[in-house]
């Protein structure tokens, strides 16, 4: 199985705005042009919703476009679709929708047109500000349709999906509460905090689902909410993306200490901060709190990545048990030691649909062994550039666990079943091109 004979196999990447195909636009010269280029795209888990830029060709074609948009109210709103990804594999492609938020443009000796675009869901539900007071409670699973129907008809077209134990979780935790001149994004994303959940922004790029659920690194949690190994990019569905040999040129690892401190190098004394201050106070005689304490104390002051290591806790304002105490700072440790991981690399057919909050695995660089890192992925960007080559930026971040992985022992044993047959660099190479004999593509020759 193979590739047909004579197929020029690269990425494509079209935009399509209204009834404009701006990667294939019909231009004065009589041939098509991809007035769309340089394109941009960029999901991470704390933007509200996914964000795309791309560059117009600045010659008479280009003009003429950005003339017919800025000049129609129609064209200003419709829906502007772009996809990424390879002909031969429709399942695999990155597709999203997106509306108009802004164009820069230069005139003169050095032309340039750039337009800024932000996913479909950017509407009523991100951009009203609203005021309510709740006479009753309600569940957590019915808490976002409820504020979907007070943000208005704008924001009618999104969907909500709780998944993993968020799932079961929801409907036992009660939410009432009085807010005043907020979106229904941020009271969404506030009432989830409180419990130890969040809003995964990288899936609604693909449909508009709003996906809700626990961190990846809550105990547990990667086995309720479990990561699949080569599936196509599905909302609210985690998917494991093994990187190894021939794929990354370098990827780069950090890794500090930092339970409240302003400064992670020696040197002088810097001024006390908030947090140092109330450390201190917690110390008996005026002594510093012993570090447990001091890592609670830290907890206490902002909701870490990793999120509580135990179920969501109510909104009462009771004094912690010294058990709750002792978690919130096991919750800080390992926010204090974790590890962050930066890496790019081409758009293979393989990291096709790659989101925040899946799970990156790299396997030892000595071969196919038992070690394998895993990183929850926090950002994805892929960048278009004007010659059609598609790269990727990604970010990731780890808790600090010990030595033990994220994955589920069945997920880990997956992953390593599937390194133990890449073993050559021409294995790898089948990997990410999907050509191996259960990765075969559509188009066979």
């Amino acid at each position: 199985m193979g590739i047909a004979a004579g197929l020029l196999v690269q990425p494509y990447c079209q935009v399509i705005w209204g009834d404009l195909n701006l990667s294939a636009y019909p231009g004065s010269t009589g041939e098509k042009e991809r007035l769309a280029q340089n394109l941009s795209l960029s999901f991470t888990q704390t933007e509200e919703v996914p964000s795309c830029e791309f560059d117009i060709v600045a010659n008479v074609d280009g003009f003429d476009v950005v003339s017919q948009i800025r000049t129609s109210p129609d064209l200003l709103k419709e829906v502007v679709e772009v996809e990424l990804g390879y002909a031969h594999l429709p399942d695999f492609n990155l597709k999203g929708k997106y509306v108009f938020a802004g164009l820069d443009f230069t005139t003169g000796h050095d032309l340039s047109v750039k337009f800024t675009l932000t996913s479909a869901m950017k509407s009523a539900w991100t951009e009203n500000k609203m005021s309510f007071t709740m006479e009753e409670e309600i569940s957590l699973a019915e808490f976002p349709a409820f504020l979907q129907e007070k943000a208005g008809k704008g924001a009618s077209l999104i969907k909500f999906q709780f998944v993993g134990q968020a799932a079961e979780d929801a409907s036992e935790i009660m939410i009432k509460t009085n807010k005043n001149s907020q979106t229904a994004q941020n009271i969404l994303n506030e009432t989830l905090t409180e419990h130890g959940m969040e809003i995964r922004t990288g899936d609604t790029a693909l449909d508009g689902t709003v996906v809700i659920g626990y961190t990846a690194s809550k105990k547990g949690e990667l086995e309720k909410d479990k990561p699949e190994l080569d599936i196509p990019p599905t909302p609210a569905k985690r998917r494991i993306h093994i990187l190894g040999p021939g794929l990354m040129e370098n990827a780069t690892r950090k890794q500090s200490f930092n339970l409240g401190q302003s400064e992670t190098k020696g040197g002088k004394k810097g001024k006390a901060t908030s947090s140092t201050e109330t450390e201190n106070k917690e110390g008996a005689g005026g002594k510093t709190a012993p570090l447990p304490q001091q890592a609670a104390a830290q907890s206490s002051t902002g909701q870490g990545s990793s999120g509580p290591s135990d179920k969501p806790q109510g909104r009462s304002g009771t004094t912690k048990s010294a058990e709750e105490q002792k978690k919130d700072a096991r919750a800080a440790m390992s926010e204090g030691l974790s590890m962050e991981i930066d890496a790019s690399f081409p758009m293979v057919p393989q990291v096709i649909g790659m989101k925040p909050n899946d799970v990156l695995a790299i396997p030892s660089i000595q071969g196919p062994g038992d070690h394998i890192e895993d990183y929850e992925i926090t950002a994805v960007q892929y960048s278009m550039d004007d010659q059609g080559a598609v790269m990727m930026s990604i970010s990731g971040k780890r808790p600090y666990i010990g030595n033990k992985n994220m994955l589920d022992d069945a997920s880990l044993a997956a992953v390593r079943g599937r390194c133990k047959q890449l073993t050559t660099p021409d294995s790898w190479n089948k990997y990410y091109w999907r050509q191996g004999p259960d990765l075969a593509w559509p188009l066979q020759s």
